[in-house]
């Protein structure tokens, strides 16, 4: 059974503050992600998928598409990964800074450099 989740909903299951949305605590990014880990209070992901990207935030502006399946992000594999350390790793993008992904996007790898915009 596959057990996918907003990154909102594995927060509030897995009691700790992480949070993938449209806009990291610092920096804004621009897009939301759907979560699958290896079990349902589980912290390992399995993958990454991005679910929504904000017309003309920093993520679009990048060329981050809905449907790009997230391999790494600042050269951090996705796949096995402490998921709380990963939205530590986001949350921590200050206006300015760059946010690396890898990503999945018909079967051919892109390279993502999202530069954090300015909070809102």
């Amino acid at each position: 059974m596959s057990n996918t989740f907003t990154v909102r909903t594995l927060a509030a299951l897995a009691a700790v503050a992480i949070s993938f949305s449209a806009f990291a605590a610092q920096a804004r990014l621009g897009f939301s992600v759907a979560v699958d880990t290896d079990g349902f209070f589980s912290h390992t992901l399995k993958q990454v998928k991005i679910t929504a990207v904000a017309p003309g935030a920093p993520a679009e502006q990048a060329g981050l598409q809905a449907g790009d399946d997230v391999q790494s992000i600042n050269d951090v594999r996705i796949a096995g990964a402490d998921g709380s350390k990963i939205m530590d790793m986001v949350h921590a993008v200050q206006p300015g800074e760059h946010l690396k992904l890898k990503v999945l996007r018909g079967g051919v790898e892109h390279l993502v450099d999202i530069v954090g915009g300015a909070a809102k």
